[in-house]
């Protein structure tokens, strides 16, 4: 269920900011939550995407690495009460 996953403080948190402050990796979103360690930070950016909740925006070779930049899922930047399950 896609709104229970909104319910750690954490991932709304992360919702909130790609929100303010558009497309970001994780490691921007880190620079912005600087309390919140980057492994969790990983691990919340990945329970929200695989709810789809964000998504994937781009995503380029860095360094031998994928680095992913994540926005908001678009039906979620402005829900309706069609999109939200109670």
């Amino acid at each position: 269920m896609a709104s229970s996953a909104l319910l750690h403080p954490v991932r709304l948190r992360i919702v909130q900011t790609l929100l303010a402050d558009g497309d970001l990796t994780p490691h921007q979103l880190h620079a912005r939550l600087v309390d919140v360690p980057i492994a969790t930070l990983y691990r919340h950016v990945n329970h929200l995407a695989s709810h789809g909740l964000i998504e994937v925006a781009q995503e380029q070779q860095v360094r031998g690495t994928s680095e992913k930049t994540y926005r908001v899922t678009p039906g979620m930047a402005n829900p309706t009460p069609g999109t939200s399950n109670p």
